[in-house]
């Protein structure tokens, strides 16, 4: 029997695809938000997990070297698209949060309590409700950049950035505890060869998503190495904070809107 590794759909991770994984696995696309249940149920014996998530599974997983998903500063595949400029999106506002986030939400409402105060949030509501601001992620992020594009355009990783002086993770590779050393081992040396081979995968993954988004080339390809792989000292401090911090202030605060939420979103 296979055993399943998760990857989200989005091209940031597409290069996954191209390098075939160990011969006993087999790859399966998750959004952020399911991603976390899955390997909650087993489902998953391996999974690019979002950070936001990984509270939900203490205890059952370890990491797969240092290999995730991060930035340094603006990733334009983590934006929020406002009618108003982001200091002015109070608790008179309303935020349409992302239906895939299992991170990206609690990351936005951390930077709008430091900018406007943890007692004067805007109202979050969920996808498909007319808001002042909505948050949109992954390739979906990056095509409404170039298409439809808003009078404010706040890159989430590039606040963290600017805020505290780390790269911001979204994602980190896990594998399950009880999986063996050499399946360990075994899925390390794939992620390791698809690092290795970037230069190699990345025009080819650029092209590919420029057809399927309608933006250049160019552009995707100016993406693609704005994304981390390596989950380096910097990037560890970044994710540390980002779960202390997170723990600290609490999770999205409840109202009738979110209760709608919880279902989707870890």
């Amino acid at each position: 029997m296979s055993n399943l590794i998760g990857i989200v759909p989005y091209i940031n991770m597409r290069a996954y695809s191209l390098v075939p994984p160990p011969a006993d696995c087999k790859l399966i696309q998750l959004s952020p938000k399911q991603m976390i249940q899955a390997f909650k149920n087993g489902t998953l014996t391996a999974a690019a997990v979002p950070i936001g998530g990984l509270c939900e599974i203490k205890g059952k997983y370890t990491f797969l070297s240092s290999f995730g998903i991060s930035a340094r500063g603006c990733i334009d595949s983590v934006l929020l698209f406002s009618r108003r400029p982001f200091d002015q999106l109070d608790s008179g506002c309303s935020i349409t949060l992302s239906g895939e986030s299992a991170t990206s939400n609690h990351l936005l409402k951390l930077l709008l309590g430091y900018e406007l105060g943890f007692d004067n949030l805007p109202c979050f509501t969920p996808p498909g409700e007319q808001s002042d601001a909505e948050l949109v992620i992954g390739d979906a992020a990056l095509q409404r950049l170039h298409h439809a594009p808003a009078p404010y355009i706040i890159d989430l990783a590039r606040c963290w950035q600017e805020r505290h002086g780390l790269p911001f993770v979204f994602a980190r590779w896990i594998i399950r505890s009880d999986a063996s050393a050499a399946l360990q081992q075994s899925l390390s040396g794939w992620l390791e060869s698809v690092s290795a081979s970037r230069d190699q995968w990345l025009p080819q993954v650029a092209q590919a998503a420029a057809a399927q988004l309608g933006i250049t080339t160019e552009a995707c390809e100016a993406y693609l190495h704005r994304v981390h792989y390596r989950i380096d000292t910097p990037e560890q401090q970044g994710q540390i904070l980002f779960q202390q911090e997170v723990k600290r202030h609490g999770q999205l605060s409840p109202s009738p809107a979110l209760d709608r939420l919880r279902s989707t979103d870890s």
